[in-house]
């Protein structure tokens, strides 16, 4: 993790020397000139009607700093008025920043004509270079009537050539390190993604690209590098904007989801990602109203992603124990707090006096968010391979506890069918001596009574160990399922022969006694002998047990419909909810021997056969049914 990091610093490193090689050229180029200052006055014109000579009379508000002006509703005029102007005779220059003007018409008193103006208009293209104005006096007044199809802080400068030529290469300069800042990230960004795939790396990858191409349009570099017209870029602005803003929640959700994983409060950031998406399709349609919504969104929005980011971190502190989690909990929280805010708001820059100033400002600039994004990979790849570390430690310990475990049950299996072999051998022997005992007495002897009690204690305990033997071999895994083809006859005397009690009486319905169908015959008579004995053992002396088998059809599957029926004995009813429990024993039961298994396991088996064991009470009869598919 560490050579990988340094790789990238070395790789960011060699990226940015184009960086160091143009500071020096924009710090080469200092003008000597003394600064011109001018005051800058407003007009808006909803009408949109309003000729130069009627706003010649009307009265201009002065511009304060960062305002936005509202191109798209109004005809904008803009006054300026130089109030200083270095004692030269050199022509002075107009530049305007951001080149997002739809097309601009300036007038100037006419050098021919006194008392007059004359209008010059530039179209969008034109604006990305200096206008020449000729030499201006302290008393000079100039008018411009601006168009744009997006509202923005238009920033404006006079001065001499030298200034402008620098000016330009404060441009150059800045387009330079907006590609090497692109190229950096997009780098960091590919170098991620090829090592490890994820949301955070290909976000910044795209992040990069639309915040880039977002500079490029408000800077007026597309027509120079792809030969289009200026307009375009007003279109295609509010697009990149609202993109970037989107990706940018994107990934800050993915990230917060990866650092606090099944939080309860960072869900409610999809609902600002959500409208920030639903921003991004709007901007197609209509772009000045797609920034205004973006700004309201950025400006609540990110308090309430804030919001629930603490909020959750407070709930899922556990998660930041780590020095890489905490990093990546800032750098979730720096952004918000301390937001950038929009590209309008950053244009003073080039007008800078200093040089020098200006050049660490850029530089700056693109370090921070170079430096913050690397920040980002190192923390993010650092407490994801902690995590995956730690989760391999688990999955070894439980590798280790799981090999035990199977060790243990293996072992088990073996005593339950030692423990099982060990007591049939005495209990058959058991049988025997009582079967010899029994054919000794006469028949008047009073002892019958006791060995048939003998016999019949006997019996259940051979029940019990076969029970337990069936349940020890369904769960390890030497019951598996096979199917195969039985009469329902030879399941039926199966049946009878395992269970010879004249108090089951057989009724089939609707299927001929050769009926064929294919299924686990050893599941499907442990189930019917368990739910049959089950009936005998719980019901009342003497009474009738219903075992009934009834042919059925639904959407031309044939079924058969296997249930078990008897009374209510005295001692009351098992609780329906539970009655399918391993080891539930109803009050009424625990004077009969049993271990409370028999009806899960029928209910187990029955699943795995694709059918379930259904339970029905009525006043004096519980019912026990169950819908095979033949």
């Amino acid at each position: 993790m560490t050579s990988r990091f340094l790789i990238q610093l070395m790789f960011s490193l060699m990226a940015s020397i184009p960086l160091w090689i143009l500071a020096p050229a924009a710090c080469a180029q200092n003008t000597a000139n003394e600064k011109i200052e001018i005051n800058q006055a407003v007009l808006l014109d909803a009408s949109q009607k309003l000729t130069f000579k009627d706003v010649l009379n009307l009265p201009f508000s002065p511009i304060l700093h960062n305002d936005k002006l509202s191109f798209s509703d109004n005809s904008v005029w803009i006054e300026l008025s130089p109030t200083k102007i270095p004692e030269s005779n050199q022509d002075l220059y107009l530049r305007v920043l951001p080149v997002l003007l739809t097309r601009m018409t300036l007038y100037r008193p006419s050098k021919t004509e006194p008392k007059e103006w004359e209008a010059l208009n530039f179209e969008a293209n034109e604006l990305n270079q200096a206008i020449n104005l000729g030499v201006l006096t302290p008393e000079s007044k100039l008018y411009l009537n601006v168009n744009s199809k997006i509202n923005f802080r238009l920033y404006m400068t006079i001065d001499t050539q030298a200034a402008m030529s620098n000016l330009q290469r404060r441009l150059d300069m800045f387009l330079a390190t907006s590609v090497t800042m692109m190229l950096l990230i997009a780098g960091l960004s590919l170098t991620q993604l090829i090592s490890n795939f994820n949301l955070v790396s290909l976000g910044a990858l795209l992040l990069s690209t639309t915040g880039t191409t977002s500079w490029f349009c408000v800077m007026g570099f597309f027509p120079i590098l792809f030969d289009v017209n200026q307009n375009v870029s007003q279109e295609m602005l509010p697009i990149f904007l609202c993109t970037s803003i989107f990706i940018f929640l994107s990934c800050w959700l993915a990230l917060s989801n990866q650092l606090l994983p099944n939080g309860r409060w960072i869900p409610l950031t999809w609902i600002v990602v959500v409208l920030a998406g639903v921003n991004v399709a709007y901007a197609f349609y209509d772009g000045v109203m797609a920034i205004e919504c973006l700004e309201f969104l950025f400006k609540y929005g990110r308090w309430l992603c804030v919001l629930i980011l603490i909020l959750q971190a407070f709930e899922s502190r556990n998660h930041l124990k780590l020095f890489s989690e905490k990093i990546t909990f800032l750098i979730l929280l720096i952004p918000l707090i301390q937001t950038p805010g929009m590209v309008f708001q950053y244009m003073g820059i080039f007008f800078i006096a200093d040089n020098l100033t200006f050049t660490q400002v850029i530089l700056m600039r693109v370090l921070i968010p170079v430096s913050f994004f690397m920040l980002t990979f190192w923390s993010y790849n650092k407490f994801t391979h902690a995590r995956i570390s730690s989760l391999n430690t688990k999955l070894k310990d439980a590798h280790l506890n799981l090999e035990k475990e199977t060790l243990r049950l293996d072992q088990q299996r073996k005593f339950t069918a030692m423990i099982a072999h060990e007591l049939k051998n005495p209990l058959m022997a058991s049988q025997m001596a009582l079967s010899v005992i029994q054919s000794r007495l006469s028949a008047e002897d009073p002892t019958h009574k006791r060995v048939r009690s003998i016999e019949h204690s006997l019996q259940e305990i051979d029940d019990i160990i076969e029970r337990c033997s069936e349940i020890d071999k369904y769960e390890q895994g030497y019951m598996p399922l096979t199917f195969d083809k039985t009469s329902l006859k030879d399941l039926l005397s199966a049946v009878k022969a395992s269970q010879p009690s004249d108090r089951i009486y057989a009724i089939s319905r609707g299927i001929n006694a050769d009926f064929v169908f294919r299924t686990d015959t050893h599941y499907l008579k442990i189930i019917l002998n368990n739910l049959l004995t089950n009936a005998l053992k719980y019901s009342p002396n003497e009474s009738l047990i219903e075992f009934k088998v009834e042919g059925q059809q639904k959407d031309t599957q044939d079924f058969l419909l296997f249930s078990v029926s008897n009374e209510i004995a005295a001692d009351g009813t098992p609780d329906p909810s539970r009655v399918f429990e391993r080891y539930y024993r109803a009050e009424s039961a625990k004077r009969q021997s049993g271990a409370g298994l028999g009806l899960w396991l029928s209910q187990s088996m029955a699943q795995a056969l694709g059918s379930h064991i259904s339970l029905s009470i009525d006043k004096n009869s519980i019912r026990f049914e169950f819908l095979l598919l033949v």
